[in-house]
């Protein structure tokens, strides 16, 4: 069994929405949770605190953490790095989108609608390649929305999609719609938080997103070509292509830039998968 563990960040100023999170194989899942268990005691943080990217002004994180939150983000993402775990995430410009900016519709009705779209291009690269590679199933967990009615229009939405299928997928890996669970008491989910509060604080320009975009810039997904044999591709293209899905188009010039350096260091093939470029 896969997870695919995925929570969401918006950024207000820059009306950015985003879902994203990582996958794993439920057999190294205890491992990984071990992981940040032991992470949280390192740097002195009560197992019952909830890890999170942008904590409230009353969170253990601002008001007793002795440490750079950064330094602890960057930890986190380095366990994902050593169980090899892929990120797969979308961002959405709200202000940008058709609804929004064409018909009037309200913040919130926006962001639902662009939460379902994400949901649905994560749910197919989970599906495929990701999931059709392996012979395993998976399950989508997901933290809880705030709001209760748009998590119900969410699912009853999801749960069509995915008995139906899109318009370039057809699932038969995904074994139910996706779990709803409250973060506080999920670790994996804990990280998905900060994984996807990262990438989308980079792309509004945000300094302590932006320290730590490469930390989890080799973790997108990355196979370009289920099933070829002697594919190479350049790694920004391989990861905007399946890693990271945004919206509008304009964005993939925003993502480009920030993914310039690791494509200097690295390209993709579908032998050897990611490696360094040799100067």
């Amino acid at each position: 069994m896969k997870f695919l563990f995925l929570d969401d960040s918006y950024q207000k100023n820059a009306k950015l929405l985003g879902h994203g999170g990582f996958c794993v194989d439920a057999a190294i899942l205890k491992e990984l949770i071990s992981d940040i268990t032991d992470l949280k005691r390192r740097y002195k943080i009560p197992q019952r605190v909830e890890l999170k990217w942008s904590p409230d002004p009353h969170h253990f994180l601002r008001t007793e953490f002795k440490y750079k939150r950064n330094d602890l983000y960057r930890e986190c993402i380095a366990i994902l790095d050593k169980w090899d775990t892929p990120i797969i995430c979308s961002i959405h410009s709200i202000s940008d989108c058709y609804g929004y900016k064409l018909h009037g519709w309200d913040l919130n009705n926006t962001k639902l609608w662009a939460a379902q779209e994400q949901f649905k291009y994560i749910s197919e690269r989970f599906e495929k390649p990701y999931l059709s590679s392996t012979k395993s199933f998976g399950l989508i967990v997901a933290d809880n929305f705030a709001d209760k009615d748009s998590e119900r229009t969410l699912i009853r939405e999801l749960s069509s999609c995915l008995t139906h299928g899109t318009e370039y997928n057809r699932f038969e890996k995904i074994c139910m719609t996706p779990l709803m669970v409250n973060s506080v008491y999920n670790l994996p989910l804990q990280i998905a938080d900060i994984v996807i509060g990262i990438i989308v604080s980079s792309f509004a320009d945000n300094r302590y997103g932006l320290e730590l975009f490469d930390d989890v810039g080799k973790l997108f997904f990355k196979n370009p070509h289920e099933g070829a044999l002697s594919f190479a591709q350049t790694f920004a293209s391989s990861v905007i292509g399946y890693g990271l899905k945004v919206f509008p188009s304009d964005l993939k010039k925003k993502a480009r830039s920030l993914l310039k350096e690791l494509d200097k260091k690295y390209f993709y093939t579908s032998s050897a998968g990611l490696r360094e470029r040799k100067t």
